[in-house]
């Protein structure tokens, strides 16, 4: 009785993992084979549900944000979405989940153009940017509907210099610290 008390639980879950995987539930995917041990084949359906589950968890972000009306972080965690496609897209095509990643992807990329009339170019130049303050300013001014001219080199289109250092970047910077 101690033995199938014991080994029934276990086996259930990675059952139920195997169902909610099949239905995109990767969160549940997750909780149900996280800590058991895993042979080879549910190792693998682990591995894909931890890819997938990263770029998710980005669309996820940036839908609570909105609900809160908190538009710079959502549009940052949408950006941090294309970084992680990016991050995660040659781990996928190995554990051949290319398809669920792209689909995923493609629920941002169509937030972002539709929320705030952003390409994926657009976004991937603010990706590069290295200070965190210019970042901070972009995303505060494009998430509140002021575009900013992309003259980043310290003068904005009235002449006055850049202020980048005046936005309040904390919350951003807490949604970056979640990425490291």
């Amino acid at each position: 009785i101690t033995l199938v008390a014991f080994f029934m639980p276990t086996s259930m879950d990675k059952k139920k993992a195997r169902e909610q995987y099949d239905q995109h539930n990767y969160e549940a995917t997750y909780g149900l084979l996280k800590g058991h041990k895993l042979n080879d084949k549910e190792q693998l359906l682990y591995d894909r549900t931890v890819t997938l589950l990263q770029e998710e968890r980005k669309l996820d972000s940036y839908n609570n944000y909105m609900a809160l009306d908190m538009k710079p972080e959502a549009l940052n965690a949408l950006v941090q979405g294309v970084k992680k496609y990016d991050e995660v897209s040659e781990k996928a095509a190995e554990l051949g989940v290319t398809g669920e990643l792209n689909s995923i992807y493609s629920k941002i990329v169509a937030e972002f153009q539709s929320a705030f009339g952003l390409t994926v170019e657009k976004v991937r130049q603010w990706l590069n940017i290295e200070e965190p303050e210019e970042y901070s300013y972009i995303i505060n001014a494009y998430a509140n509907g002021n575009a900013v001219a992309d003259n980043l080199d310290g003068e904005e289109s009235d002449g006055t210099p850049n202020t980048f250092d005046v936005w309040d970047n904390s919350v951003i910077s807490a949604e970056e610290a979640e990425i490291k």
